[in-house]
């Protein structure tokens, strides 16, 4: 309801432009995205910021810069995540994040550093292999939420949500096919089965699902 109602004012101030020249600086609203800040100040293109009033939503899209080992690569992006939600100053959870693998052998590893780095909130986690074209073993992408109204629940390792000013979220990942036989019918049936439970124990449905990606 909010987001539809800050919508409708930044359409109607468009509308005043047009009709009536700029507006003045004084009526400017302020940026709802904001990139974050490196080190020295300077801008980082590592993270962005979404302010939602009584909530933040922080997109991170990583990269490690050094070329060691498997593990030294994730954990170098585990740690520059890290510093990127302490510079939020409040109470911050990463919900969801995609890997880019250049080796799906390598999935394994991740998810035990993972496990180790988050607990038992480990965010759900989907991976794809394709390789950064950096040239590094992994790439991270990570969506997380902040806010004193915010609230994360997991349901299991592929489902979890996030409520904010009186808005719920279900996000689900990591859903696979089992070996059910040849075909794309049979393992889509199965990935969508699986996915009808892992919705169910989070309260919702299909009839609730507004963006899917297979």
């Amino acid at each position: 309801m909010r987001s539809s109602r800050l919508g409708t004012r930044r359409r109607a101030g468009a509308v005043e432009r047009l009709s009536g020249g700029e507006a003045p600086a004084s009526q400017c609203q302020p940026r709802i995205v904001a990139f974050g800040h490196g080190s020295g100040g300077s801008i980082s293109a590592d993270y962005s910021v979404v302010d939602l009033v009584d909530a933040s939503r922080i997109s991170f899209m990583l990269r490690p810069k050094s070329r060691g080992s498997f593990s030294e690569q994730v954990k170098e992006l585990l740690s520059t995540l890290q510093s990127g939600l302490k510079q939020q100053g409040q109470c911050v959870m990463v919900v969801i994040q995609t890997v880019f693998l250049r080796n799906a052998s390598a999935q394994a590893e991740c998810e035990r550093i993972f496990a180790e780095h988050y607990g038992a909130a480990v965010p759900v986690t989907n991976f794809v292999l394709q390789p950064p074209c950096c040239g590094a073993a992994l790439a991270l992408e990570a969506w997380a939420i902040a806010g004193a109204t915010a609230r994360v629940e997991h349901f299991g390792p592929h489902a979890v949500a996030v409520s904010y000013d009186s808005v719920r979220w279900v996000y689900c990942a990591g859903i696979q096919s089992r070996n059910v036989g040849p075909g794309a019918y049979p393992l889509a049936m199965d990935v969508l089965g699986n996915m009808e439970s892992s919705l169910a124990k989070a309260g919702t449905g299909f009839e609730h699902v507004v963006r899917t990606w297979f």
